[in-house]
């Protein structure tokens, strides 16, 4: 492991814990990572704590610069996460990889994935 990185030598990122537990009685949203597949058939990865309300925005053309132009996208793969730290780290590292190692994460998923994520899903979020 090389010092200070979280990361191994080999280049392998590994999850961080959070160092503190939230307050009792304090709210913290669910975070998601998503990927979603363009018209074009590209992929684009990004987080968010609503999906619903993310997914509406890019077929809306008020989401990503990068999605504005391949509408409609289609909701392909999501990865619920405690926090947007989290979230944001997954979200780079899912971006680190190759096309076929995000398309092997998405043939992954079990079958009724999207029912377990739409059952979490907050009813409130930014």
């Amino acid at each position: 492991r090389l010092p200070g990185t979280g990361r191994w030598a080999s280049g392998m990122v590994l999850p961080r814990q959070n160092p503190r537990p939230p307050k009792e009685g304090v709210f913290v949203p669910l975070c998601y990572v998503y990927m979603v597949q363009c018209a074009d058939g590209t992929l684009y990865t990004g987080w968010t704590n609503s999906l619903p309300r993310r997914l509406k925005a890019h077929n809306a053309g008020r989401g990503a610069k990068y999605t504005r132009s391949r509408r409609p996208v289609c909701l392909v793969w999501a990865e619920q996460l405690p926090s947007p730290s989290d979230a944001l780290r997954r979200e780079a590292a899912i971006k680190r990889l190759s096309r076929a190692q995000k398309l092997a994460l998405i043939t992954a998923l079990p079958p009724n994935w999207q029912e377990s994520i739409e059952k979490e899903e907050p009813q409130h979020g930014r």
